[in-house]
């Protein structure tokens, strides 16, 4: 299944001459539910996976920081770490799932695409983080 994650309540505001975006959360856009971290830790561990789930916590919430024109990495704001796909690949392929870690490269690079509400790895297409049904 291809599905898309969708960024909500991202807002964007200008100030000498920077973007600066507000914390957000991720909606899986064909579930209605939020991407998490698994286990919905403050401070996960490197390579924990992210998930779709429905409860809303304070340890969902990621800020989106520039690196370079629409590039930049989406960081979990109470851990710091960044989404990676699992491996930091630059060119992952179909079925790699999506983890947090605290290294920063290009493999973990996205974009958001605020006109059809995407959120583009740079190295091409990511597929859905896995499916949770119940809170661990």
């Amino acid at each position: 299944m291809n599905s898309s994650l969708q960024h909500s309540t991202g807002i964007f505001s200008r100030a000498i001459g920077h973007v600066i975006m507000t914390t957000f959360v991720m909606m899986h856009k064909s579930s209605r539910s939020y991407i998490h971290p698994k286990g919905g830790q403050a401070n996960p561990n490197n390579d924990t996976k992210l998930v779709v789930h429905s409860d809303l916590h304070n340890n969902m919430f990621f800020q989106f920081d520039i690196v370079e024109s629409v590039w930049g990495y989406i960081r979990h704001v109470t851990s710091g770490k960044i989404v990676h796909p699992k491996g930091g690949e630059l060119f992952p392929g179909n079925g790699t799932k999506l983890v947090l870690h605290s290294d920063r490269h290009s493999g973990a690079l996205f974009a958001l695409d605020h006109a059809n509400n995407y959120i583009v790895h740079k190295g091409g297409e990511i597929r859905s983080p896995e499916r949770r049904t119940t809170r661990s």
